[in-house]
């Protein structure tokens, strides 16, 4: 083999591993992590407040996802900051779990109302992570959720 040739394939394996880290590390950042609910819901409302709405949708259950999309997360927070300005430093807080629901709030400061609090309800999903299910403090009831 000539020098040039391993130079060539030296090359096409370093962008083949890079290219495989880069898919590797998207695939990961679009996974919600796994916790508590009020660790969810601060991840949650963290990628609202931050304006990442594709970044919020694998925080919701496998229900709400199939209909949720990130213009429709977009829409809602800017009406909720069209009165309270800008939220920041989202913190999760823990409020009820039993079984497969829980509840878990978002306290975030905001620019206009001083601190927020949004509600949201959370279910088990089979694989043991919790996901958000229901968003009614954005104002938005999906259709078809029962409860």
């Amino acid at each position: 083999m000539t020098t040039h040739f391993r130079r060539v394939h030296v090359a096409a394996a370093v962008i083949i591993a890079c290219a495989l880290i880069a898919v590797l590390w998207l695939a990961w950042q679009e996974r919600a992590p796994a916790g508590p609910p009020e660790l969810v819901v601060q991840g949650f409302a963290t990628a609202l407040a931050e304006h990442r709405f594709d970044s919020a949708i694998p925080y919701l259950s496998e229900h709400m996802r199939a209909q949720t999309i990130g213009e429709t997360l977009s829409v809602r927070i800017n009406m909720l900051e069209q009165r309270t300005g800008r939220l920041s430093n989202v913190r999760g807080v823990p409020q009820w779990t039993r079984d497969t629901r829980a509840y878990a709030s978002a306290r975030a400061d905001t620019e206009k109302t001083g601190p927020l609090t949004l509600g949201f309800g959370l279910v088990r999903e089979p694989n043991g992570d919790w996901r958000i299910d229901e968003l009614y403090e954005l104002g938005w009831k999906p259709p078809g959720l029962q409860r």
